[in-house]
């Protein structure tokens, strides 16, 4: 008896644990889409839209193998959205040019591409070029304030 006490036990227990890697990897992929498409309502609605529907779809599955397989493939998707995904904008609605969005997690998962992608999002590669130097100066003085102090 005691030992199916401890049995009923732990199965509580991990479908606890499973479903708040089920709900993580959800909030995982609700935020990627809200880095992604941040200035694309279209885009933010459709997305929220597919992602409730593809749980809802999964949410009466109970192998815990298949639900750990999904729970992985949501956090895969997520890093797609967040690192290969490149949105296209038009800056004026009557302009027929579109420039390239891309998220600072893209860039930065890119920077050392050898791909060649032309003068995309320049504001954003500068933002990130005064970043960069903002914290070189930043660690600079925190070390010689370290110094100073010994």
């Amino acid at each position: 008896k005691k030992f199916q006490y401890i049995e009923q036990i732990t199965t509580i227990m991990n479908r606890t644990q499973l479903k708040s890697r089920v709900l993580g990897a959800y909030r995982t992929l609700i935020k990627a889409r809200k880095e992604t498409f941040k200035n694309d309502k279209y885009m933010l609605r459709e997305t929220l839209n597919i992602i409730r529907m593809e749980f809802r779809q999964r949410s009466q599955e109970e192998n815990p193998q298949t639900i750990e397989t999904l729970v992985n493939e949501a956090h895969e998707a997520a890093q797609m959205i967040k690192l290969e995904i490149l949105q296209g904008m038009r800056e004026n609605v009557e302009d027929e040019k579109f420039h390239a969005v891309m998220p600072e997690t893209t860039v930065m998962a890119n920077i050392d591409s050898t791909v060649s992608v032309g003068d995309i999002d320049d504001k954003l590669i500068k933002q990130l070029e005064r970043k960069h130097k903002r914290e070189e100066r930043k660690a600079k003085r925190k070390q010689q304030n370290t110094e100073e102090q010994l």
